[in-house]
């Protein structure tokens, strides 16, 4: 999942909010996205082709969000 883990003990409590990116062979999708989604979660599939741009756009914001953070405290 695409989610920010800050505490061992309780993050996993707000997990159902989080998207979870799956990508595969087309062969195995719906068995994989039924996983997540019969726990509840929401699921976005990922092409093979893309995954490099998902992960990078991740970095972007989650960076994004921590210099943000930053620049408010000082």
């Amino acid at each position: 999942p695409l989610y920010a883990v800050s505490s061992r003990y309780d993050s996993w409590k707000n997990l159902e909010n989080a998207y979870f990116a799956v990508e595969g062979s087309s062969a195995h999708l719906p068995q994989l996205r039924s996983v997540f989604e019969n726990a509840g979660n929401r699921v976005v599939v990922i092409d093979p082709g893309c995954k490099i741009l998902y992960h990078t756009a991740a970095v972007m914001v989650s960076n994004q969000i921590a210099a943000l953070a930053d620049m408010g405290t000082v």
